[in-house]
């Protein structure tokens, strides 16, 4: 046996995350394109779109966060980092994985959101407005008492 022909177990599930984050970035972009074309006047509420954007920017650095815990082991990576960690956990079982039969209205999916996003810092929130985060924040605050 050729040793070209050994794949460590490393490399495969390196290969394998790669896969599944292929598919979820699949998913996203489908999504914000539906979601793009709810967005609006009349449509949705005032922080839909902000908060849209912070999400997906926010669900990005945490696959880039992912794929260095694979390397260094998650021990390796600063707290802050971790933090990602946590709120790619929340954002693919409560937003990707979502039941098809659930059926939420929009208000509830962006109080969901705010509730994802609060896991990080507010200083990482650079998509969301003062004006959004003093309207908001205080809503998800009310729920976490």
């Amino acid at each position: 046996m050729s040793f070209r022909n050994v794949i460590s177990k490393s490399e495969l599930l390196r290969q394998k995350r790669e896969l599944e984050a292929t598919k979820d970035v699949d998913k996203i972009l489908s999504t914000k394109k539906d979601v793009i074309l709810q967005i609006g006047e009349g449509k949705t509420r005032a922080d839909h779109k902000e908060l849209s954007d912070q999400l997906y920017n926010s669900y990005s650095k945490a696959m880039d966060v992912r794929s260095l815990a694979e390397i260094v082991g998650e021990e390796g990576i600063p707290e802050s980092s971790k933090k990602y960690l946590q709120f790619a956990d929340a954002f693919e079982k409560k937003f990707m994985k979502q039941d098809p039969y659930e059926n939420r209205d929009i208000d509830t999916t962006l109080n969901i959101a705010w509730d994802i996003l609060s896991i990080l810092p507010e200083s990482e929130w650079t998509n969301i407005s003062e004006k959004s985060k003093k309207v908001y924040i205080n809503v998800v605050q009310k729920r976490n008492i």
